[in-house]
């Protein structure tokens, strides 16, 4: 970036300033990540418990984005008999709805782990002991499902999450179970859930340069370089992205009533324009 006139008289020039105005967006491949995980330990549904997740630390820089993503887990056991005078194929199934919701009840994501299986049975033996050929205990039955993740990118979404403490958050479970095949039948399930809660904080420590010289001398000594009267003058501006995010909307505005224009208004971190 350039800026050229003629000098009107012998002056020096100064130490002088350039505001630099910028924007910052998340740039993956440079900035930082910290995890955390929260696991709620299997529990017989349908229930509900709080986690504590850490926030992020304002001191560490500036938190750009949120995901979080939630992993449910079922393990169960189903016990069935079939009472039909006709041999059959007897189908249990098992499923949960866990959630991780804000502390004031909205449902952020979740997750809908399921299991199911087949078997075939006899007619009725005459004994309903879930066991036999008209019927069966199935224990071990397991299923698990891991939600789509959920992004928070907005200030007034990012502030939940700011802090030097912790972020209380509602983790809930509600369980099905059914037993299918026989027109008359005989079930009992015991079904118990757990879950995995896993928030990474996306953040940035932007920093940036900018030189300023004047007919390629540093203008940033209080006396400066000289200019004889009638000489042209150019001042030469390099900004440098010093930190570790990528910047946008970047312009140079000089406080001497000087207008600069830029090459392009985005600069990746390390990147360099004049």
């Amino acid at each position: 970036m350039k800026h050229q006139l003629r000098g009107k008289k012998r002056f020096a020039l100064g130490s002088i300033s350039a505001l630099l105005w910028m924007l910052i967006c998340v740039q993956s491949a440079w900035a930082k990540e910290i995890t955390t995980t929260n696991i709620v330990p299997p529990q017989l549904t349908d229930w509900r418990s709080t986690i504590q997740v850490d926030q992020f630390d304002p001191a560490q820089g500036i938190l750009l984005r949120v995901d979080a993503v939630i992993r449910g887990d079922l393990l169960g056991t189903a016990r069935y008999e079939s009472l039909d005078s006709l041999a059959t194929d007897m189908t249990v199934k098992m499923s949960a709805d866990t959630e991780l919701r804000w502390p004031d009840g909205p449902v952020i994501i979740a997750a809908f782990p399921a299991a199911s299986r087949t078997q075939p049975t006899t007619e009725f033996d005459g004994v309903v002991d879930f066991a036999g050929t008209s019927g069966a205990t199935l224990e071990g039955v397991i299923g698990f499902d891991v939600s789509k993740t959920a992004t928070f990118t907005q200030t007034e979404e990012l502030q939940r999450f700011i802090g030097v403490g912790q972020s209380d958050f509602q983790v809930t479970t509600s369980g099905r179970s059914r037993a299918s095949g026989a027109g008359n039948l005989s079930a009992r399930f015991s079904l118990t859930t757990s879950a995995q809660i896993t928030i990474t904080y996306t953040y940035g420590n932007p920093a940036i340069d900018i030189e300023k010289s004047t007919n390629g001398e540093d203008a940033d000594e209080p006396t400066g370089p000289h200019i004889a009267a009638g000489d042209p003058v150019t001042w030469t501006y390099v900004v440098t992205n010093t930190g570790d995010v990528k910047l946008v909307n970047v312009a140079v505005s000089d406080d001497q009533g000087v207008a600069v224009s830029c090459p392009q208004t985005i600069l990746e971190p390390a990147a360099t324009m004049t």
